[in-house]
């Protein structure tokens, strides 16, 4: 949902649907690719899928599928997945910035921070003109300057250092003085933060329907007096942040 392009999801992945574990149901009939739109259920552990294309794994299958009990969702587990995955669909909307329409936009607004740690992944997508992160740009977006998305596959708590490094000498870039692409993603927020600007989680996540969604954090960090950013993102959470025009 926050790739650029078109996105592509799979009739029923809002829901957790299941095929009982059929790898290719082409030819399986209605019984293996039901899709249970009411939620009470997502159609795993319907019975072992045919043999054709799935004989080979069945000794793998067969377990799995006699566990139905403790691996099937239960109807208030798919709401919430529903639910969050329109939440993933608002926050797509809420910014043009997410649907950039070529290649030129792409290379100019998108970058990536880098090294980061295995699981990781953070950009962020600038917009400009007057009070944008990229000044020299093009408008494309009425209220935000900047996103920036953090994508956290570990399993614990990152927290990304993403202002005023203690261990480094002091910034001494300004936001105008800027031009993409910065060498980091901290080096646009150091001089961010120094021209007065927030930085803050997006209003859909701060009330998300997910509760660890709900503890990503933005928090403050200080280095030669000065005070800078750090986006703290739970687990297994892809978060974003955004820097308004305000």
């Amino acid at each position: 949902a926050y790739a650029q392009g078109v996105p592509f999801f799979h009739a029923g992945d809002e829901i957790l649907r299941s095929k009982s574990l059929d790898r290719d149901s082409y030819n399986s009939g209605d019984h293996f690719n039901r899709l249970l739109w009411d939620m009470s259920g997502n159609n795993f552990g319907v019975g072992l899928p045919p043999a054709e294309k799935n004989a080979e794994k069945y000794d793998m299958i067969r377990p799995l599928l006699a566990n139905r009990a403790s691996l099937a969702p239960d109807a208030n587990l798919i709401r919430r997945t529903s639910e969050a995955f329109q939440e993933l669909l608002r926050v797509r909307r809420s910014s043009p910035l997410f649907r950039l329409r070529t290649q030129e936009d792409v290379q100019a607004r998108m970058f990536f921070d880098a090294p980061l740690e295995d699981g990781v992944v953070v950009f962020a997508i600038v917009d400009g003109g007057e009070r944008g992160a990229a000044p020299e740009l093009s408008q494309l977006d009425a209220h935000h300057a900047m996103v920036v998305v953090v994508l956290n596959a570990r399993a614990e708590t990152y927290v990304h250092k993403c202002g005023v490094d203690p261990a480094s000498p002091p910034p001494t870039a300004t936001l105008d003085e800027l031009r993409l692409p910065p060498r980091r993603l901290g080096h646009l927020l150091d001089a961010w933060k120094r021209d007065g600007r927030q930085l803050n989680v997006h209003p859909e996540l701060q009330g998300s329907v997910d509760d660890v969604t709900r503890e990503c954090r933005v928090l403050p960090t200080r280095g030669h007096g000065e005070v800078g950013f750090a986006l703290s993102v739970p687990p297994s959470t892809a978060a974003v942040f955004v820097a308004t025009r305000d």
